[in-house]
């Protein structure tokens, strides 16, 4: 799991770089990069959690800024429902980033909860 919150992690700082780049040159917003903190955030607690003894407090600080970062990006639901009944967007590529972000952060949440459960199950069996 760990590794998944590195990947996670990437696929968010990602996410920053290529939505800024993407848009329109004069139309540009720096708030293109807020996924990238929570990125490495997420990706920082995934490497930490390689080292057994820090395996539970990392990946509950991962699953902790996936949360937010998901809280954060509803943001954009306005957007997406939008997009959804085919009404005019002011700024598409902006709504795409935060249901990319939010899509990226549920599924990590599920994959994070679904872990703890399953190793919360092993050590009571053991």
């Amino acid at each position: 799991m760990p590794k998944i919150a590195i990947v996670t992690g990437v696929l968010l700082a990602l996410l920053g770089p290529i939505f800024y780049f993407l848009g329109e040159a004069g139309h540009r917003s720096l708030t293109a990069f807020i996924p990238v903190p929570f990125g490495l955030l997420i990706a920082g607690s995934g490497a930490a959690a390689l080292h057994p003894a820090r395996v539970k407090a990392a990946m509950h600080a991962a699953a902790m800024f996936a949360l937010v970062a998901m809280l954060g990006s509803l943001m954009g639901m306005k957007k997406w429902i939008a997009f959804a009944t085919g009404q005019p967007v002011t700024n598409p590529l902006a709504g795409v980033a935060q249901f990319l972000m939010f899509v990226i952060c549920l599924v990590f949440i599920v994959l994070c909860v679904r872990w703890f459960i399953s190793n919360r199950r092993a050590r009571l069996a053991a």
